[in-house]
């Protein structure tokens, strides 16, 4: 992940964002492919996936749709790193 920006605190749009990242690496998708198939702007993409913005609904939705997965297991798999992370 890009660490030049600040990332945000926020621990759950950062659970989401590396599931998203992790994502895009396993089906080995580029950054101009997700932004063709997304309508999201490349620069856009790498702050929502390196956790440096919010990523709001209508792009969580659109990523999922571009990357293959169901935004609810997103989400689960998103929590479980959460109740893992603070064990």
């Amino acid at each position: 992940m890009d660490t030049k920006a600040p990332t945000l605190t926020d621990p759950y749009n950062s659970a989401i964002a590396e599931v998203l990242y992790l994502r895009k690496a396993e089906i080995r998708m580029t950054f101009p492919t997700l932004e063709a198939k997304t309508g999201i702007g490349g620069q856009t993409l790498k702050r929502l996936l390196n956790n440096h913005t919010s990523i709001h609904m209508g792009n969580f939705l659109a990523l999922c749709t571009a990357l293959g997965c169901d935004p609810a297991e997103v989400v689960e798999e998103a929590m479980a790193k959460l109740a893992k992370a603070s064990e």
